[in-house]
């Protein structure tokens, strides 16, 4: 039976490891292998994961910009305020979404309040 702290361990290193081809630390850089390695971060339940992905994406092509404003909207959705800050974000310069500086302020408010 594999135990919580393994697999927390084993997200983590997932994490690590796209981070590392992310930037080229160690490893050759390589955009592909870290969205696969966060990919397998995400799907284990990583929240840093996911929003990395959403960044990745928010790289790509047009086609991703709804899988972007997907994964923080889910982020969000969760509590996480960094996905909200990301949402706000795109909202106040109207990356992968159209801009709406009221809506930027409302997920911008929703962040401070969860950490408060």
């Amino acid at each position: 039976m594999v135990s919580e702290d393994m697999k927390l361990t084993a997200t983590r290193a997932q994490c690590h490891h796209g981070i590392a081809h992310g930037t080229g630390d160690g490893v050759q850089r390589e955009d592909v292998k870290a969205s696969e390695w966060f990919t397998k971060a995400a799907a284990s339940g990583s929240q840093e994961a996911r929003l990395t992905l959403a960044q990745l994406y928010g790289k790509g092509s047009e086609r991703d910009n709804a899988d972007v404003v997907e994964k923080y909207r889910t982020s969000s959705n969760r509590g996480d305020p960094k996905g909200m800050l990301d949402l706000g974000d795109a909202y106040f310069h109207g990356n992968c979404v159209d801009q709406d500086c009221s809506l930027a302020v409302a997920w911008y408010r929703k962040a401070a309040e969860q950490v408060r």
